[in-house]
């Protein structure tokens, strides 16, 4: 939007910024609002001594790679991919 930053100084004042966000999912500053709210409510719950999460403790470990190794085939692109670079 064309002189957006003039309007935001106007209404807000000097202490207003624009901010363009680089989150991963979120590149794009149309999703900024979404990503400035999800900040906000982890905020105040980190402030009330809560956690929240929309996954259990046992899909975090599910979905996170610690302790899953991952195997490829001697077959495979992947594994002569690695093969090639790390000398498996």
């Amino acid at each position: 939007m064309t002189d957006f930053s003039l309007i935001l100084e106007e209404v807000f004042g000097h202490s207003a910024k624009i901010a363009s966000l680089n989150y991963v999912g979120a590149r794009n500053n149309k999703y900024s609002a979404a990503v400035g709210f999800i900040k906000y409510y982890e905020n105040k719950m980190r402030l009330r001594n809560k956690e929240f999460s929309i996954y259990t403790l046992e899909e975090q470990e599910e979905l996170s790679s610690l302790g899953r190794k991952i195997n490829f085939s001697d077959n495979s692109i992947l594994g002569k991919l690695f093969g090639y670079f790390f000398d498996n």
